[in-house]
């Protein structure tokens, strides 16, 4: 979206003015693929299929595979990592689909726009600007020994796993720290400023916080979910090998949560998560006086 800002493309494009192969549904081969449909789930590509995690997950360290080659062998017909389940039956634009290669994809796109990594841009003009200094997409970047080990738990002990790097990281495994992540969720609740560091326009940020699509609730990066008390929430949430994750911010009084689980949701006793929906939905302001932080 800084990019967008900049005027290096407009959200209705076709993201293949900005590739380096070419990109379409193969059932839909004559309508374009927009970056509001990526960075709104719209795009047609479907739920990551179960096959891909047989080779996504770089054990011990990050992935040594660049995001542009495995990308291409991933998406495009032919290539030797594609199956026809990375696509679903519907046109882009017309149905959500929660598709995480997407946004690798859209890490793609940045480094093809600016001409830096993903990662690096992402140091230089997010985490650095907002005081994020232990903060990376990177674990070569990082502390491991800083970091808490995310676990299992199987028939009453919890299980130790490594940690571990994506083949597709731009749609995860960010390291960092509730203080630190705290200072971007402030960014995008204050429209885009963190204290004198503007990260984003007033305008863009309400955008990405705003639904693109009728048939959904999400706007640009962001999930819009409105309570059964009529609460509006944006943020996001996330869940994979020893990790629980969720952000948002009650849009009635500008309040946030953020909780950080270090056991994966498929090994979570659910009385935690529905404990974990509570605080972030209903009782945030009686649990925590947020004036304080």
């Amino acid at each position: 979206m800084q990019l967008y800002e900049q005027g290096f493309f407009d959200l209705d494009d076709d993201i293949n003015d900005h590739l380096s192969f070419s990109l379409r549904n193969p059932n839909y081969p004559d309508i374009p693929i927009t970056f509001r449909m990526l960075l709104s789930h719209q795009s047609s590509l479907a739920e990551d299929p179960l096959e891909f995690y047989q080779y996504s997950y770089t054990f011990g360290g990050d992935s040594p595979v660049p995001l542009y080659s495995f990308l291409e062998t991933y998406l495009v017909p032919g290539g030797s990592n594609y199956t026809s389940e990375v696509w679903s039956n519907d046109s882009p634009g017309e149905t959500f689909h929660y598709a995480n290669i997407g946004f690798a994809l859209v890490g793609f796109l940045v480094e093809q726009i600016s001409g830096i990594p993903f990662d690096q841009y992402c140091i230089e003009n997010i985490f650095l600007p907002l005081k994020m200094y232990n903060t990376s997409y990177r674990l070569s970047d990082i502390n491991i020994e800083n970091l808490a080990v995310p676990y299992d738990f199987s028939n009453g002990n919890y299980i130790k796993n490594e940690q571990y790097g994506y083949i597709d990281y731009p749609a995860g495994t960010v390291r960092t720290s509730i203080s630190e992540l705290s200072n971007f969720l402030i960014a995008h609740m204050n429209k885009g400023m963190y204290h004198d560091v503007r990260l984003l326009n007033e305008k863009t940020a309400n955008l990405m916080h705003s639904v693109q699509y009728p048939n959904s609730h999400y706007g640009l990066g962001w999930g819009i979910v409105t309570s059964s008390k009529g609460y509006k929430y944006i943020g996001h949430e996330g869940g994979d090998l020893g990790i629980v994750t969720s952000m948002y911010i009650r849009e009635s009084d500008n309040i946030a949560v953020i909780i950080f689980v270090n056991v994966s949701p498929w090994t979570m006793n659910a009385g935690i998560w529905y404990l974990m929906q509570d605080i972030l939905f209903m009782k945030a302001n009686s649990i925590f006086d947020m004036s304080k932080i």
